[in-house]
């Protein structure tokens, strides 16, 4: 599961998932859950497009009211922004 969590570090790692070189924004930034693996906007638009454009949106400077669907977003006390069904479990 890919989760936003508030980045302070930016250098480059490889995508938590594909591998590929990425250089993870300060400021929001999404990473494997659980770790602080960066995952590439490619991954995170095929694995979790809501938070892709959550963050897309924030560093952007749009609100995320303005983001589609954004009702499916929950902030989870200990596991940072996710889709209501997957804070479920």
């Amino acid at each position: 599961m890919i989760v936003v969590k508030y980045n302070n570090v930016s250098r480059h790692e490889a995508c938590a998932l594909c591998q590929a070189d990425i250089k993870a924004p300060n400021g929001p930034a999404l990473f494997k859950e659980g770790t602080w693996e960066p995952v590439c906007a490619e991954c995170a638009e095929k694995h979790a497009p809501e938070l892709a454009l959550m963050v897309k949106a924030w560093h952007s400077g749009l609100s995320t009211a303005v983001t589609p669907r954004c009702d499916k977003l929950r902030y989870g006390r200990h596991r940072g922004w996710a889709l209501r069904e997957e804070l479920k479990t």
